[in-house]
């Protein structure tokens, strides 16, 4: 097997990794941004002991991970490469890579991809190659996927839920250049023929689609394709349906987007017994992900300032109403989201974005603060309540309505 110590792409720079690269490791490691899926924050002594092990790599197999530099003024963009690990029950050769965050959005993250892993099969002679990451992190799927790579199975690795994806020697060969489509779940494929005509004209160039389960649709499809960005078509089969209708969801989300960070609205309409919704993909790491290495309080704190940001929208022209009817007072009467669950506020650099907004109108503060409440405790265990009211700014709880409220939503 032939060692690579450097190679070129169309805008960056490989070279192998070596001790001089120590202080770029650290700054990016230090990068609460660029950590925030990769297990958090790294110490300094982690990240030495991170170089000493994949110095080692290169050592006993000739391969491992490349800095990657702007191939115009030198400048660090990232650490990525191919390497041995064990990962759901096997040895295998993954591929890793992280951009500094400055670098994202310009589609180096894939360009680096394509490059390791025709490195890897065409010039180590590698069989398979991997790739795992949290099942949350959409942006680094999405790179996997426009390299080549496959959705096997879900994993466990490091105590967190991942997903693996693989691609094979012959597949990449049956694949030159690299444009493959994804597979399309086939929950969307019965559904195609009954997009309506207001989403169709948006779907062109569409190459892959990828379901997500969620308690509040039939259906939930992230949808990849030749544009910018992800989006998402959530589909509700209308007949019998428990929550608001997509249609109901469509129209809050117009009201909001002037007024608070929510998913922007590309087209909805409806068909043959169901209804869509297409909407941009927002960013942003949910509350309940544990790889964003928040600890309980931290999270709550997040949560409760978010909520207070919410309840903060006037009302006085708001023409929705929560269909929740239970104990109220004007003093407490807020724009309420509705189903206010950690996967449902998502934080990045700059701050929160909110989804799943299809029963947001004037209702009681304490049908999300309870369920703010309960999210915390199912995700993160008893405790940090505190924290989440403080935040929030609730000096003092009305336990009536909290029990209230409490029952309501252990009935759903």
């Amino acid at each position: 097997m032939q060692t690579i110590e450097t190679f070129r792409t169309k805008r960056l720079v490989a070279e192998r990794l070596g001790a001089d690269h120590l202080d770029e490791l650290r700054r990016m490691n230090r990068d609460p941004q660029v950590m925030a899926t990769l297990g958090g924050v790294r110490p300094d002594g982690e990240t030495e002991r991170y170089l000493r092990d994949n110095l080692g790599h290169w050592e006993r197999y000739g391969f491992g991970i490349w800095a990657f530099r702007d191939g115009t003024d030198g400048s660090f963009v990232a650490r990525a490469g191919l390497r041995h690990t064990r990962v759901g029950g096997n040895d295998e050769v993954e591929l890793a890579y992280a951009l500094r965050a400055e670098y994202w959005g310009r589609g180096l993250a894939t360009e680096l991809a394509v490059a390791a892993v025709a490195v890897g099969f065409e010039r180590l002679g590698l069989q398979e190659i991997v790739c795992f990451t949290l099942p949350a992190n959409l942006a680094s799927r999405r790179v996997m996927e426009k390299a080549g790579f496959e959705y096997e199975r879900d994993v466990v690795h490091a105590e967190l839920p991942h997903v693996l994806y693989r691609i094979t020697a012959s597949g990449w060969e049956g694949n030159a250049r690299h444009s493959r489509p994804l597979a399309f779940d086939p929950r969307f494929s019965t559904l195609v023929s009954l997009i309506p005509d207001e989403i169709r004209p948006q779907l062109t160039g569409l190459t892959g689609a990828v379901s997500y389960s969620t308690s509040r649709s039939d259906s939930v499809f992230r949808l990849v394709g030749e544009w910018e960005g992800d989006v998402y078509l959530k589909v509700l089969g209308v007949n019998g349906a428990e929550f608001n209708s997509l249609r109901d969801e469509a129209v809050r989300l117009e009201w909001l987007s002037s007024r608070l960070p929510v998913p922007k609205v590309v087209a909805s309409g409806s068909r043959g017994g169901y209804e869509f919704l297409l909407t941009k993909s927002v960013s942003g790491v949910p509350a309940n992900d544990r790889s964003a290495g928040w600890n309980r309080q931290e999270v709550a704190s997040l949560v409760g300032r978010a909520l207070r940001i919410f309840h903060s929208v006037p009302i006085a022209d708001c023409p929705f109403r929560h269909p929740v009817v239970g104990p109220t007072s004007k003093a407490d009467e807020v724009l309420v989201h509705g189903d206010y669950c950690l996967t449902n506020v998502l934080f990045d650099a700059d701050g929160c974005h909110y989804l799943d907004v299809g029963e947001a109108g004037v209702g009681d503060r304490y049908i999300d603060i309870v369920a703010g409440i309960w999210s915390l405790r199912h995700n993160y265990g008893k405790g940090s309540v505190g924290n989440l009211l403080n935040e929030y700014g609730l000096k003092t709880l009305d336990r009536g309505k909290l029990t209230a409220y409490w029952r309501w939503w252990n009935s759903l």
